[in-house]
């Protein structure tokens, strides 16, 4: 089974954006592929060596009119939406996670995540619940967890993936 993450980004080193490096780097340790859906990075970010060699063996990179991210000439709101769908047409993944590129995984051992991930094969998608405890009295939980797309039961019923 093979496990992708999908995020987007544009310029992350001009707009020092540290957090989008700090997200490939992570999910290259339980991903097949990373796919950045950019929208029209100049500054030579996804070359930038603040990105690990695991992580630049499995990107990527995915750029059109569609994800071309213009702030100052109509830009729309559902951007991000167009982005997200217009990277799901390249992915080769069997899950992918759909996250901010400031969404970094907790530490997990892949083969674990597999086995959860093969207990929901029936459905289109799952939500990760993830909780932190930072404290022994207190546990965080994050208010913004990535959700996995089960690409095989988009693939058989929306082949199209639009």
């Amino acid at each position: 089974m093979e496990i992708g993450i999908l995020t987007v980004a544009t310029n992350p080193l001009t707009t020092n954006y540290q957090m989008f490096f700090a997200c490939v780097n992570a999910w290259s340790k339980i991903a097949d592929e990373i796919i950045v859906v950019d929208g029209g990075t100049t500054d030579g970010s996804y070359e930038s060596d603040l990105i690990n060699k695991e992580a630049k063996e499995k990107i990527k990179i995915i750029y059109n009119s569609k994800t071309h991210w213009d702030f100052n000439n109509g830009f729309s709101s559902n951007q991000i939406n167009t982005m997200f769908n217009e990277g799901l047409k390249h992915t080769t993944s069997d899950w992918m996670f759909i996250a901010g590129a400031d969404v970094i995984p907790y530490p997990c051992n892949k083969n674990n995540l597999i086995s959860e991930l093969n207990n929901h094969l029936i459905y289109s998608w799952v939500r990760l619940h993830r909780s932190f405890s930072y404290s022994k009295n207190k546990v965080l939980k994050s208010t913004s967890p990535p959700h996995a797309l089960n690409i095989n039961w988009l693939n058989k019923y929306y082949p199209d993936k639009e």
